[in-house]
């Protein structure tokens, strides 16, 4: 579980420090997720924004298809 864990997070990518800039930006950094977890994510995200017509057209095509 943990490795799962592990991966869904990502890679962690540390801040950027500039030592010679006059700009200090403090800041924790930010995990990178891979492509498969940021799919995953846009497609729950879609889901749960538009499940009632994604059901409606799904039983409408496969009526279509037994109709034929």
């Amino acid at each position: 579980m943990t490795r799962i864990k592990t991966w869904w997070r990502g890679r962690y990518i540390p801040p950027y420090h500039d030592p010679t800039g006059a700009l200090v930006v403090i800041s924790p950094g930010h995990y990178e997720r891979p492509i498969i977890a940021r799919i995953c994510i846009a497609v729950g995200k879609f889901w749960l924004a538009h499940w009632q017509w994604t059901i409606g057209t799904i039983i409408a095509v496969i009526a279509l298809v037994v109709a034929l």
